[in-house]
């Protein structure tokens, strides 16, 4: 018989008492210090990298993909006469050459000219030097027209039911498409122009990612293919270690559709989402809400129309004007910053290694 014992959840230690007659203290998952809010030059540096899956991905024409999305970057030269020039190369490699749009003027109200532009979906990057040769700082933003990005994580396995987040994006697409009074007329080339040419909606074009390697990834992958929306992409793929924490940090929305197998465990992927400040969109069970305080660090769903609505509801005048969503960030932030494993240990594993070692002496 163990002299201790530490368990995950408080269901999990009700039913070690209820069923077993066992004594455990609750210790819950806390992400490692290294899933924190990422910074904007992080963002575009990561964008940057992950250009080629996001935009030009084999086989895929979407609303996010580069044959509609302006991605890639901008290079100023000086020719022989003395003529600026700007070689263009979007995220395909192809390039082109103009006359610049504008100089602009620098903190010291010294005129500068861009040198070079580099463009991401969702980020812009301008390096400059003002008229005496000297760089002027890097300007970085994020782009007022960019697409909401939703990430989850899996494993690919029948645990995770991701048919209930395909059936949520096909009503999204089709509900904001009823909302704004769009005709089945108009064309998905027509819209993708729009978002090309930088007209926003009130409602956004979202972008999932969704990141892991399983025995399922195939199967809905070739669903993905099949759905043809207007508003919503999709991209599946594998990150390295150091890159997966940067994009949770840099996406605008986590998605969870772990249902524990026992009901009495916690999804790890949430607890790194709010180490992140990602709120979270979660499937509901027994004890999800150990972890997700609803409509504080983020929302519960039973079904992909519950799901919809959320979506819709979290992003109506997305990106300035999104009063819940930001909200729950804040909360996801919160969460993420009030306990690392550092206080959990010293809070509760340690008192109890403390007991244990004194009934031994």
């Amino acid at each position: 018989m163990a002299d201790g014992c530490l368990c995950v959840t408080k269901a999990m230690q009700h039913e070690l008492a209820q069923n077993w007659g066992i004594k455990a203290t609750v210790v819950y998952d806390r992400s490692p210090e290294f899933f924190h809010p990422t910074q904007l030059k992080e963002k575009h540096e990561l964008f940057c990298r992950l250009n080629k899956d996001i935009a030009n991905p084999l086989g895929i024409h979407d609303c996010c993909s580069d044959g509609d999305i302006d991605q890639g970057m901008e290079i100023v030269s000086v020719t022989e006469d003395g003529t600026s020039l700007v070689t263009r190369t979007d995220g395909a490699g192809a390039s082109y050459s103009r006359a610049p749009d504008c100089v602009a003027w620098n903190k010291q109200g010294m005129i500068t000219t861009p040198e070079r532009v580099e463009y991401t979906l969702f980020t812009n990057r301008v390096v400059a030097r003002d008229n005496q040769g000297h760089e002027d700082d890097e300007s970085i933003s994020l782009n007022e027209n960019r697409p909401a990005l939703i990430v989850s994580s899996t494993s690919w396995t029948p645990d995770e039911d991701f048919s209930i987040l395909l059936e949520a994006a096909i009503m999204y697409d089709r509900r904001v498409a009823a909302i704004l009074n769009e005709f089945d007329s108009i064309s998905e080339e027509s819209l993708w122009k729009d978002f090309t040419k930088g007209k926003q909606f009130s409602f956004p074009r979202l972008l999932f990612i969704i990141t892991g390697k399983g025995p399922e990834r195939e199967k809905y992958e070739e669903k993905i293919r099949k759905l043809h929306l207007k508003r919503v992409a999709f991209r599946t793929m594998w990150l390295s270690a150091a890159d997966y924490p940067l994009l949770l940090g840099s996406a605008d929305l986590g998605v969870c559709l772990h249902t524990s197998s026992s009901g009495l465990d916690l999804p790890m992927k949430v607890v790194d989402m709010f180490g992140c400040g990602l709120p979270v969109c979660a499937v509901s069970y027994s004890c999800i809400k150990e972890l997700i305080n609803v409509d504080e660090n983020g929302l519960l769903f039973a079904s992909s129309s519950e799901l919809a609505d959320q979506l819709l509801e979290l992003y109506k005048g997305f990106p300035n004007s999104c009063d819940l969503l930001s909200s729950l960030r804040r909360g996801a932030l919160a969460t993420g910053s009030a306990a690392k494993w550092a206080s959990e240990w010293e809070e509760h594993v340690m008192p109890l290694v403390t007991e244990v070692m004194n009934r031994r002496l």
